[in-house]
Parts: C-alpha cells; structure tokens; sequence
C-alpha cells in the first residue's frame, strides 16, 4: 500500500491503471490514509478557476466555463468564494503538500512515478498534450496517452510521423514530452541493442536534440511545458555529458529550467566486453522540466 502513486486530481479507475492494481485497493488506500476526495475535488476546480483569473483578469465567466470543463454555475460559485471551506475532520488533502506522504520526490526507480509527479505539479491537464518521440509507447503503459503521438519511424497505427509535427499551428500545445536515444554506434552487439535504438554519430544525437527542443518552443504557447527525458553516456573514453547539452540548448531557445528528477536504475546493461573501465557507469537519467 506505501508504493501507491496517488494523483488527487485524476479518478479511482485512472489511480488503478496508474498502479497496477484494482479500484479496491485504491479505494482501501484512500479509506487508510485519511484522503479526503470531496475537499480535494473542490480544492482542484478552485485552484483551477483562480489560475485562470489570474492569467487573463478580464476573461469572461462563459470563456473560463470552456477552458475549464465546468458548468456556467460552478464557475459563478467558486469565483464567490473567497477560500475553500475548512475540511472534515480527521481527514486530510492530498494537495497538502505538508504531508510527508504526499510529497513528490525528485528521485524514484518508477518512471511512471515520476511522470505522475510533473503531471501533478506542472501540467494543467491530466496528460500530455504531444509525444515526438513515441515509439512503442512504454511511458504510457499506466500513464493516460498523449493526445497526439508522433515518431521518425512510427510503429504503431495511431502514430503519425514525426515530418506532420513540423505542420502544427505555431503555440498550438500546452505540454510536449521528449525521450530520444542516448547511445552511439548501433553496431554493438547483445542486449542494448536489441532494447533501444542509437545514433550512428554524435553529430546527429546533437542534432536531434537541438531540433526537436526548438519544435516544441515553436509548437508551444507561453507558459507551456516540455519535459524531456535524457541520460549521459560515453563513447570510447569520452565522457558525452547530453544533459548538459539539453539544458544549454533549452535555454538558448527560451525555456526556463523549471524542474528536475532523476529516475535511478538498479541494474544497466553492460557492454563492456571485458575491457577496463574508465568511467563511472551511469545508473540514472533524468527527466528535465522546462516552461517556456
């Protein structure tokens, strides 16, 4: 029951695709930890309505309905109040960030953790708005998919190819994830191999990096959110410090570094063939949130 990835702002059903496991056993979680749901439904559309009165003052009650999802009336009632009516007893928000449960941490061995937590803090919606870099759509096995996925080498029959991308409307998306290939040389043999794909030079590892956080400031409006997913390497007894990189070019574009997590590994595949080594081996990545 500890490892529950709770989100207060997504559903029970959503909750148990998140994790793994049945309504039940959130709804027990739920029941154990005190959570009060109802405070913290209230808490979301609250928090959500002022976020929208305060980036545009004069935005008509009718316009924050559409934005919001919510009913003409509900949007009237929640701009009345002045704060939120004080919670049941005995029961606790999951928005409370005072509690040492429901802290999102900057460090897990759970990429799905991780991608709950910037969705939580960072992103107004429950999902991503775009993945250029899909794949085979391992992120989403027990996250809620994007609404578009694009790739270079689509795989799957809803994928688009990454070319279309580059045909959105300018500041058409609110958040776009990133996750490209961290290894050189596609020519090594054994298990890296056949579980990711890799560039054939450094140039083009940069390359698509640089392009691809230049699309997203292209396709993002003001405010938006990209999260990119990247990981240092090595290739013969140079150090290819691709963070770095990431961060430099992100900014050389026009995004802040809004936040960081590092999703760490147990295990890594080697490939080292017997040969000494050189560098330390890298047992993390990270996962970079930018705004732009």
């Amino acid at each position: 029951m500890s490892r529950i990835v709770y989100d207060p702002r997504v559903s029970v059903d959503q909750l148990s695709r998140i994790n793994g496991v049945s309504t039940a056993t959130i709804r027990k979680y739920i029941r154990e930890m005190g959570i009060d749901r109802r405070f913290d439904e209230k808490w979301k559309i609250y928090s959500l309505i002022r976020d929208l009165q305060r980036q545009s003052p004069a935005m008509s009650i009718h316009e924050m309905a559409r934005r919001s999802g919510y009913s003409l009336n509900t949007v009237k009632k929640y701009l009345r109040m002045e704060a939120l009516p004080e919670q049941r007893r005995q029961k606790y928000s999951a928005f409370d960030m005072g509690k040492t449960q429901n802290l999102i941490k900057s460090v897990s061995t759970s990429q799905s953790e991780i991608l709950q937590g910037i969705i939580t803090l960072h992103l107004k919606d429950d999902h991503f708005g775009a993945d250029l870099t899909y794949s085979k759509g391992v992120f989403w096995k027990k996250i809620k998919e994007p609404e578009l996925k694009f790739d270079l080498y689509p795989q799957k029959p809803d994928v688009r190819p990454l070319e279309e991308a580059y045909a959105l409307p300018a500041e058409s998306l609110q958040s776009i994830i990133v996750d490209l290939p961290f290894l050189l040389n596609p020519s090594l043999s054994g298990l890296i191999t056949e579980r990711f794909s890799a560039f054939v030079s450094e140039k083009e590892m940069y390359e698509a990096n640089r392009n691809l956080i230049f699309l997203s400031h292209h396709l993002l409006r003001r405010h938006g959110i990209l999260v990119m997913k990247t990981m240092d390497s090595s290739y013969g007894l140079r150090q290819l410090w691709v963070s770095d990189f990431v961060v430099r070019e992100a900014e050389r574009a026009g995004f802040q570094l809004l936040d960081k997590f590092i999703l760490t590994a147990n295990k890594r595949p080697i490939s080292t063939q017997g040969q000494r080594q050189h560098h330390a081996r890298k047992f993390h990545s990270y996962f970079f949130v930018f705004r732009k």
